[in-house]
Formats: C-alpha cells, structure tokens, sequence
C-alpha cells in the first residue's frame, strides 16, 4: 500500500519534487545517448511511458548503462509501476552498488509497497554514502511519521531543515511531526513557512486546516480546508485527506459554516 504522504507527491508531479535533484547528479556521469536524452526529456514533461520507451531502448543497447537503469526505475516508479521500478533498480545497484540515489529510489520503491523495513534498509545505506543531502534526510524522516515514530521523524527532520532551510517540504514534514506532538502553534508556523516557501503545496491548505482546527478558530480551519478541497480537484494520492477534510468540514459548528 502507497504511503499517503507518497501517494500525494506522486500524483501531483510525479514525484518531481522529491527526486528530480536525481539529475543534478554527477552530471559527468550522464550517458550522452539520444535515448537517454530523449528520456530524460520526456521524464522532466510528465511523459512517463515515452521516458520509460527512451530509457528501455537506452538499456537495450547498452545494458551496463546503470545510470539509465536508475532513470527508468524513476520512471516506473512514478508511473505507479514500483515493482518493475525494483527490478530495474536491481540492475543499476547490481552494476553499481553504492549509488545513492539508486538506493534512495528504491527505498521509496519498497515503501510505496508497504515493505518498510526494505525501504528503511535502503534509505539508511544511501544517507550512510550521501549524508549531506537534505531530501534524503527529508524521505526517512516522512517513513517514521508514517509509523508514528515521532522522535526519529524529528531528529532526521532536523537535520533535513538544517541543510536546506529554503525547502518547503521540510517544514510540511516538521510541522506534521508537531502536529503529531499536540504541538499546534509550533505546526502552524512551520505550515505557514512551508507555503510562504511554496504556495503550489496542496497539502498545506489541508495541514494547515486540521492544526486550526485543533487549536479552535473554526474560521481559519474552514477557509484553509475549503482551499484544499479546491486545490487538490484531480489530485491523485489524496482520498483520505480529501475524506478527513469532508469530514470536519461538516463537523464545524453552524455559526463557522
């Protein structure tokens, strides 16, 4: 089962934002084939199967190309396809096994299938060989939220902020950890931090709403949650917020409706 806060990213950019900093990697180590241009090309539009196309033939005609093994898992993986993701990752880590971003898809792979404790094996490795990158601090942190491991999400968050404080989806992460906490007014500030940061973040409206919410002004929690139900129209990866948001909505009391 995809995680919820996986599942949203996914289907608002394909997971743009949390592994497109992938392609700033080693950019010497980039294969300058026409089909990994291609590929690479169609990835960045959203164009998943013709990625996936570019990518395979890539690998078809060069199968120690481990760099666009790596991209095609991406692909996969935000096609929705995370078991064929696995097995192409397997074939970039067999040729290259201390590739982080490799290790870091992969991980992400695992957990979007319920198998967490792959998933944290693979993270770990990766922060172990890159612990200067932020997002992968970010990722591990939003797995023990998901398992409500509150004082590991905060520490791995922690360093996330830390080494990259513009990154507004480090304060969505920590704000729900604060949440979490019953540490309302700590949330709300860094849920409003995250969308001065980034107002395209959907999920904000909704984090933002349910921290209102639980601190009382109806008011706010009415126009914040009314924000996300507009906001998140066609988003995939959002039916149980979309539900949780229904919910207090209607459970407001008459004079905040």
């Amino acid at each position: 089962m995809m995680s919820r806060w996986l599942g949203s990213r996914i289907g608002r950019w394909g997971m743009l934002a949390v592994i497109l900093s992938s392609f700033a990697h080693a950019e010497e180590e980039l294969p300058q084939t026409e089909e990994f241009t291609k590929g690479q090309a169609a990835y960045e539009q959203g164009k998943y199967d013709e990625a996936i196309s570019s990518f395979e033939t890539a690998v078809k005609k060069n199968p120690k190309d481990y760099v666009s093994w790596k991209h095609l898992g991406m692909a996969l993986l935000d096609k929705g396809e995370p078991e064929k993701a696995i097995q192409a990752l397997d074939k970039t880590l067999a040729l290259s096994p201390d590739f982080p971003y490799a290790l870091r898809t992969r991980g992400l792979a695992y957990i979007s299938m319920g198998e967490s404790d792959k998933g944290f094996a693979d993270l770990s490795k990766a922060i172990k060989l890159s612990p200067e990158l932020a997002q992968f601090h970010a990722d591990l942190a939003q797995v023990y939220l998901d398992k409500n491991m509150l004082d590991r999400a905060a520490n791995e968050i922690t360093i996330a902020v830390k080494l990259d404080p513009k990154e507004a989806w480090n304060y969505c992460t920590r704000g729900q950890i604060h949440l979490q906490r019953k540490l309302v007014e700590k949330a709300i500030a860094d849920f409003q931090e995250a969308q001065r940061l980034n107002p395209e973040i959907v999920d904000v409206h909704h984090h933002l709403g349910m921290s209102y919410l639980k601190k009382g002004n109806h008011k706010a929690a009415k126009e914040s949650l009314e924000k996300y139900l507009k906001a998140s129209k066609g988003t995939a990866g959002q039916d149980e917020w979309k539900a949780e948001a229904k919910k207090a909505l209607d459970g407001l009391p008459q004079s905040a409706r």
